[in-house]
């Protein structure tokens, strides 16, 4: 009799008891927006504290997975040449595509980028950023 029960429990008990932890863990993990949004403010610091050789990987990472702070850093980096080699054509690709994920700063400098060669595009951008909340700091 004790065996039929050890073995209902390892056919029922065991599956239920995994897929209940599965069930909880999804239920009750970080949002991933969340861990993004620390990571993001971890690399701010780290790039603050001049540690950027450490910071370019994981904004390389973020970026790559459609983070668009992690664009945008990825943007300043490059035009900036901070720990990669200046590169202007790079930087403009990642503005553009934090502007496309929807960064407000990315896209106020996208939208000013495309002043001359796109004028619709260039509004389009523009309003979005605005209405984002992007304001100028002086």
């Amino acid at each position: 009799m004790k065996n039929k029960k050890v073995e209902n429990f390892l056919f029922y008990g065991i599956p239920i008891s995994v897929v209940l932890l599965i069930v909880c863990l999804f239920i009750f993990r970080t949002p991933r927006h969340v861990s993004d949004r620390k990571k993001i403010a971890f690399v701010y610091q780290m790039m603050q504290e001049n540690r950027h050789q450490e910071a370019f990987p994981i904004i390389g990472k973020k970026a790559r997975l459609n983070n668009c702070d992690a664009q945008f850093l990825l943007y300043k980096f490059y035009m900036e040449g901070k720990y990669v080699k200046k590169d202007e054509k790079a930087a403009l690709r990642w503005l553009q595509e934090s502007a496309r994920s929807g960064h407000p700063a990315a896209q106020h400098f996208w939208g000013l980028h495309l002043l001359k060669s796109n004028p619709e595009k260039c509004e389009f951008y523009l309003k979005s950023a605005i209405k984002a909340g992007y304001k100028k700091e002086n």
